[in-house]
């Protein structure tokens, strides 16, 4: 390939890298569960610290509970056929707005509403949606002592008319949460950046299949350890994974150009085990002990992955790590409404198979796109695969410990 070429990949290396900065997972959520009895309408809110920063200035100090109380009440209503329903004033200088004991990185909110009959009532949320257009609202809708239903508020989706009385509201169908797994990855460009890393060896058509079997396996079993309940994801040290696993492909592509396996899983995990050691001392040994486990991991892994001609089993292996983590991300999003594995495994599994198809379209063109070079007599590319590689790298790298120290 041309130097002019070389440069054009290793800056679009550096655009899809450098935007995202040391930015984690930013979806904007928060969670609503609205019971109704009769004409009584009973609607709890939690709202993440991080979200209800939105309310105030950049810089400024973080809303006070209150502050969000009231804002609570002008963008939350529920009607009926016989009109508005007003909030009650539940007594005791309480207010409209009931303040909750607030949970770790959680406020709580409760509202109660009387309709003057029961029929034809509807729940209007556009809480947050003028401040951030993104955001969306998980509510758990329960009528009278019926099931649970998922339901989401959106920006372009502010209200939910019930069902007639007799009658249960519907789950979110499966298009909405595989519409949110696609926004996710089209969103997170360290995503992106995997795929593009993982395919920097070779980026033929088994590597593809490597990679989307190695993803779904670790999307399956993300699943199946949610709903099991047996690991409890903790997204401030999943989220700095995502950006080592772009270094470790990045790197595995330098290990096979340079043909030193060993120096550069030494490098690798030399800097890793630097960066435990900081951390045993501002963070304490949750982290470090993460870290010093993937240096060890690395150390094992390049060596392995570089001596081998066609890699293709071991190579599942960062590809099954990368599934894991990435579906433990909305698991982890979604834990804080406690569902039941029946509810929570549909979620999920539309979810995953929304990012699986963002994952497999852009893993596709990429691969067509270097059948079509080869083809047209470009049989390798050398300067822009390590220009490409080492870019990763470092910004894998940069997300590793900007994530760790921001988190």
């Amino acid at each position: 390939m041309n130097r002019q070429a070389s440069r054009w990949i290793f800056l679009l290396c550096c655009l899809l890298a450098g935007t995202q900065c040391a930015a984690a997972e930013s979806r904007s959520l928060s969670y609503s569960i609205w019971t109704v009895v009769g004409q009584s309408v009973h609607a709890r809110f939690i709202v993440p610290d991080a979200e209800a920063r939105h309310l105030v200035d950049p810089g400024a100090p973080p809303p006070t509970s209150d502050t969000i109380a009231k804002y609570l009440a002008g963008h939350v209503a529920v009607s009926s056929a016989g009109g508005n329903c007003p909030a009650v004033d539940q007594g005791e200088e309480i207010g409209l707005v009931y303040t909750l004991t607030a949970r770790a990185g959680f406020s709580r909110f409760e509202i109660e509403f009387q309709c003057r009959q029961g029929g034809g009532i509807a729940l209007q949320n556009a809480f947050l949606f003028d401040r951030v257009p993104s955001h969306i609202n998980i509510a758990r809708i329960r009528v009278e002592d019926g099931g649970f239903a998922t339901q989401l508020f959106t920006a372009a989706n502010e209200r939910i008319a019930l069902p007639p009385a007799g009658s249960q509201p519907s789950n979110a169908g499966v298009y909405a949460f595989a519409r949110l797994g696609f926004g996710h990855i089209t969103d997170s460009l360290d995503r992106l950046c995997f795929v593009l890393a993982f395919l920097l060896v070779r980026c033929r058509r088994q590597d593809l299949a490597c990679l989307a079997g190695g993803i779904s396996l670790g999307y399956l079993l993300s699943i199946a350890l949610a709903i099991s309940g047996v690991i409890a994801p903790r997204m401030e040290l999943t989220e700095p994974l995502m950006g080592f696993l772009v270094a470790l492909v990045a790197a595995e592509a330098v290990a096979r150009a340079s043909q030193r396996p060993w120096a550069t899983a030494a490098l690798l995990a030399g800097g890793t085990l630097a960066l435990s050691a900081a951390l045993l001392f501002t963070r304490g040994w949750p982290a470090s002990l993460l870290l010093a486990g993937i240096a060890g991991f690395s150390v094992c892994y390049l060596p392995a992955a570089s001596s081998l001609a066609d890699g293709v089993v071991l190579r599942l292996v960062p590809a099954t790590l990368f599934g894991m983590l990435d579906g433990f991300g909305f698991a982890a999003n979604l834990s804080v409404l406690t569902l039941s594995p029946s509810a929570l495994a549909p979620i999920l599994l539309s979810f995953d198979a929304g990012a699986l198809a963002v994952i497999a379209l852009v893993a596709g063109a990429l691969v067509a796109a270097a059948a079509l070079l080869r083809w047209r007599g470009f049989a390798s590319w050398p300067t822009a695969a390590d220009l490409a590689a080492a870019a990763l790298a470092a910004f894998g790298i940069f997300w590793l410990v900007g994530r760790l120290y921001v988190a």
